[in-house]
């Protein structure tokens, strides 16, 4: 078995069927097993995916284990060479899983391999770039939506036009991401800490540490729906606000993390203030959402720590 992919499912029925079928339609030239982790869905998705794909191999987790929790589950089940990440509101457009194979296996010193990320109508998804920073940070939540000279703050992440050759990057994001298993088991395996969000990052930066290459091929690619698996809302921004918190204070300082925690803290209050004057103003229903939205935002980064 060359390779293992992992799809963690939570309440995504109809979309990770639809992942299962792409595996099976666009993966040749590599033999491979697939791993379900069915998060505890209360929609009836473990039983539908045992039924419309028995050559699937299903666990069922009694609770939601988070992303990390289901990932760690299936590789303590698995032993092939290599881990395939693939996100349940994902599918497959080419061969691309094959791709990462054929490069991980000429590269040994490859620990990840990403591929092409595409929104549904084929627009670039971001989802190779360098670790955070707070500048960096500084810059995504107060600078650009201020609009202030966006021309002087560079992109963090790799757009593939720029590249027709594999690119080294710092991380992966794990909607479509192959790992060398020694790598993983190298660098320490899954943190379960990071229950969803951030723990590719956190991954990639152990990778590095530890002297493995994490490559971006711009080319072959699948299409990534993004965001279909958690509701957008107040409790799945706390996931990822805390995950970004959780890196920095384990790769950081607990300072770090805590001038990170402030300054989105100040980010959204300002926004909170601002929808909350419109509303005052009469601004209508998308003032009253942008505040409830808001609301949700500040309250989860509040609790964060």
């Amino acid at each position: 078995m060359d390779a293992t992919v992992i799809v963690v499912s939570y309440n995504t029925r109809a979309l990770t069927l639809a992942c299962l079928a792409s595996i099976q339609a666009h993966t040749s030239g590599v033999t491979y097993e697939v791993v379900v982790v069915d998060n505890g869905s209360t929609d009836g998705s473990a039983d539908a995916i045992a039924e419309a794909h028995p050559w699937v191999t299903l666990k069922r987790a009694a609770t939601n284990l988070g992303f990390s929790g289901g990932v760690k589950a299936a590789l303590s089940a698995t032993r092939s060479e290599f881990v395939i990440l693939f996100n349940s509101d994902a599918y497959l457009i080419d061969n691309a899983f094959a791709v990462m194979a054929g490069y991980a296996g000429a590269h040994p010193d490859a620990g990840a391999v990403g591929c092409r990320v595409m929104n549904e109508d084929r627009s670039h998804q971001p989802t190779a770039a360098r670790f955070p920073r707070l500048w960096l940070d500084f810059s995504d939540h107060i600078l650009r939506p201020l609009r202030i000279s966006p021309q002087f703050w560079p992109v963090n992440c790799i757009d593939p036009t720029d590249y027709r050759e594999p690119v080294d990057t710092d991380w992966l994001s794990g909607s479509a991401v192959l790992y060398r298993r020694a790598a993983i088991d190298a660098a320490g395996g899954i943190d379960t800490d990071f229950f969803l969000g951030e723990e590719d990052i956190d991954l990639g930066f152990r990778l590095k540490q530890t002297g493995w290459r994490v490559v971006y091929l711009p080319f072959s690619g699948i299409v990534h729906l993004g965001g279909r698996s958690r509701a957008l809302s107040a409790a799945s921004s706390q996931h990822f606000f805390r995950g970004r918190y959780l890196f920095y204070r384990k790769h950081h300082s607990a300072g770090y993390a805590r001038a990170f925690r402030t300054l989105l803290l100040v980010a959204y209050g300002l926004r909170w203030l601002s929808a909350r004057a419109r509303t005052a103003l009469g601004g209508g229903p998308r003032a009253r959402q942008a505040l409830a939205r808001y609301t949700g935002y500040w309250q989860a980064i509040r609790h964060c720590a």
